[in-house]
């Protein structure tokens, strides 16, 4: 009697529930009334309603009831992607798997599952089947198992995370690459597996595949099918190898030595701020300084009664300017272009010039003639 939903809506009840005969499962009997039917094919998935769901994720809190029925009868729901709405209706009597809830429906929907497995040294408090694996946070998969794995022969203990990845989640190029081949490829960039918190509230953590470009080079092999990928710490496992790297590092410095080193500078310090070497040369710098001041109150008192006749000084040379001035006015009035002296200078130039051009003229004429010393010129001797 308990109802069957689909999208809100009851289309059929459930007729009744048997135990099978591995005793690890039931087959419930489910009775979807016309024109319903019509919306059961292939592909569509049911998942269980009953009662209330509260659930505290990766996602926040979430609540879920399907309707007060639901709660008190318990109840089934199902649905089916738009994407196969065109496929054949299912006929009467088709079988079809009850997930838990619609978390784990929505994740039957793809088809395809690459299995992958990663190992963790450290504590993995808060990871359980079912959480969700992320890529860049998109969720990309979901944790299938969570194993313990103990060597006593090395007396090593790891935690071994198997995964399954489905690759319709990612929007993918055309590629006849295989999954081994894009996962070393991946890892080859430097991409890892790594533990964080997913919900800090309830410390849930989620497994999620990011790229470190620091991280060592690392190789991706195949163990039982499965594809082994390389992982990286995180979480608080991090946060405790970097307080443990810094305490080591602190336990490394010779801290004694440093002291020691320290002891010593600072006594040796002391030694030369008490010594007596230090304060003579304090008490040489005090009478030094005395005596500088004293040097200085003397210069003042030496230069002041010159700086007095400073007045005096400049009012003389202004005077001797002055007087200076007026005499080259006189000078340049008695000798200058305009005297009567320069005058009369240019003609007696001009007269002792005709007179030097005449002597020239003679000498010439007598240097050709010498017997016009006698005759004079053009015979006028002898004449």
């Amino acid at each position: 009697g308990s109802p069957v939903f689909y999208r809100g809506i009851v289309v059929g009840e459930m007729l009744g529930y048997e135990l099978n005969p591995d005793g690890r499962s039931l087959t419930l009997s489910v009775f979807i009334r016309s024109p319903y039917e019509q919306f059961v094919h292939e592909s569509s998935r049911f998942w269980n309603v009953s009662g209330v769901s509260v659930e505290l994720g990766a996602s926040g809190v979430q609540f879920r009831m399907e309707s007060l029925r639901a709660v008190l009868t318990g109840g089934i729901a199902f649905n089916t992607d738009p994407g196969a709405v065109a496929t054949p209706v299912s006929q009467s009597g088709a079988t079809f798997t009850l997930f838990t809830d619609v978390a784990a429906a929505r994740a039957a929907g793809y088809k395809e599952q690459v299995p992958v497995l990663t190992y963790v040294q450290g504590s993995v408090r808060g990871l359980a089947p079912g959480a969700p694996v992320e890529f860049y946070g998109i969720q990309v998969g979901t944790i299938t198992n969570v194993q313990l794995e103990f060597n006593p022969i090395t007396t090593i203990a790891r935690v071994a995370v198997h995964m399954d990845i489905q690759p319709q989640r990612i929007l993918q190029e055309n590629s006849n690459r295989s999954p081994l081949e894009v996962a070393r490829t991946l890892v080859g960039r430097g991409m890892r597996a790594q533990l964080r918190t997913a919900n800090f509230l309830t410390g849930q953590l989620l497994m999620a595949m990011d790229f470190f470009p620091g991280a060592p080079p690392a190789e991706v092999t195949q163990q039982g099918g499965e594809i082994v990928l390389p992982s990286q710490p995180g979480g608080m496992d991090s946060v405790t190898a970097g307080l443990a790297n810094i305490v080591q590092t602190l336990n490394n410095l010779p801290l004694a030595e440093i002291a020691k080193n320290l002891n010593d500078t600072l006594a040796g310090a002391n030694a030369i701020a008490n010594g007596g070497e230090l304060r003579g040369a304090l008490r040489s710098l005090a009478d030094t300084m005395t005596a500088a001041q004293d040097t200085v109150r003397r210069l003042n008192a030496g230069i002041a009664p010159a700086l007095q006749r400073v007045p005096e000084i400049a009012q003389t040379l202004q005077s001797t300017l002055e007087r200076a001035n007026r005499l080259v006015g006189s000078v340049d009035t008695a000798y200058g272009q305009s005297s009567q002296f320069r005058r009369d200078l240019e003609r007696l130039m001009g007269q002792a010039s005709d007179a030097a051009r005449s002597i020239r003229l003679l000498a010439d004429y007598l240097d050709q003639h010498p017997e016009a010393l006698l005759r004079g010129r053009s015979g006028a001797a002898g004449d």
